[in-house]
């Protein structure tokens, strides 16, 4: 019982979140239309409702040492990434303006990868080092324009939720 309990709770989490996200980027959208902060109004948006889908699923999040966070200035945040959870955490929980630093490929994905270019993420290509070097200088770039990013320096998921040997700029 405790397994279909599990299965169906899994559904109906990614359902949730897939939709309340698919809505949230189309709100975006709409009112990023005639602004020129169109990532904050992303940032903004996805932070409302991430936060929505976690209270919807009953899930209670304690965040320690936020007072600590600059208010005023940017911050790189870097994170182990065990989960997908980790991308919903983040753009519910970090407080201010963000670009996610993610693998090239995500930005290929359909929807996903449109999504990704209009909130401002970076892509990085992890096997060139060349293009890696000039996504460096574009994260160089959101830190002097104020945005802060947020970097999961092993560059994907651990599979049994320890910290991986880092490879995104490998």
């Amino acid at each position: 019982m405790h397994k279909t309990y599990q299965i169906i709770f899994t559904v109906y989490s990614w359902t949730l979140f897939v939709s309340l996200w698919m809505f949230s980027t189309l709100m975006a959208v709409i009112l990023s239309i005639d602004t020129k902060k169109k990532e904050n109004v992303f940032n903004t948006i996805e932070r409302v409702f991430s936060r929505i889908a976690f209270k919807l699923l009953g899930m209670q999040v304690k965040i320690q040492g936020i007072e600590n966070i600059p208010k005023d200035e940017p911050v790189i945040f870097i994170s182990n990434h065990q989960s997908m959870m980790d991308i919903k955490l983040s753009l519910a929980f970090i407080p201010t303006n963000f670009s996610f630093i993610s693998k090239d490929t995500v930005f290929h994905v359909p929807i996903l990868g449109a999504y990704m270019v209009a909130s401002g993420h970076i892509p990085i290509q992890r096997t060139d080092d060349r293009k890696a070097y000039e996504t460096l200088l574009t994260a160089i770039r959101k830190l002097s324009s104020r945005k802060s990013l947020v970097v999961f320096p092993e560059g994907t998921r651990s599979e049994d939720g320890n910290l991986a040997h880092g490879n995104l700029w490998q």
